[in-house]
């Protein structure tokens, strides 16, 4: 699991994520899970959103499907709030992901983190 922390626009982000990985031939499809989300939501240490859980909360939650062709799909977990993203990637099964598909989407990663839009500025990296 790769995990980075950005000072970033979640829309513009999210976009740029979309081309990139298109770009270096993998599919992406945007998919949601409201139950995961709403599970995620609810514990505060995953969410520094200041007015987490009121109707000021300015949280965005996106989950992409991203995978090559015939192969299982990696998800990108993409969480936002007040320009501060935390971008997370998640494999159904470790033992039968794709290292193809792995290491296309972590370069694309590398060059969001070292090469962002506009003013957006890296906050840490947790490689796992």
């Amino acid at each position: 699991m790769t995990e980075i922390h950005l000072y970033a626009n979640f829309q513009r982000t999210l976009e740029r994520l979309r081309r990139d990985l298109l770009a270096s031939g993998l599919q992406v499809d945007v998919s949601f899970d409201l139950q995961s989300a709403r599970q995620a939501m609810r514990n505060p240490a995953e969410c520094t959103c200041p007015h987490h859980g009121t109707t000021h909360c300015t949280c965005q939650y996106a989950v992409l499907l991203v995978r090559r062709a015939e192969q299982p799909p990696l998800s990108l977990v993409i969480h936002g709030h007040e320009n501060r993203l935390y971008i997370r990637t998640l494999a159904a099964d470790p033992a039968t992901s794709d290292a193809e598909t792995v290491r296309l989407v972590q370069q694309v990663l590398l060059q969001v983190r070292c090469h962002p839009s506009g003013s957006a500025k890296p906050v840490a990296e947790d490689p796992s």
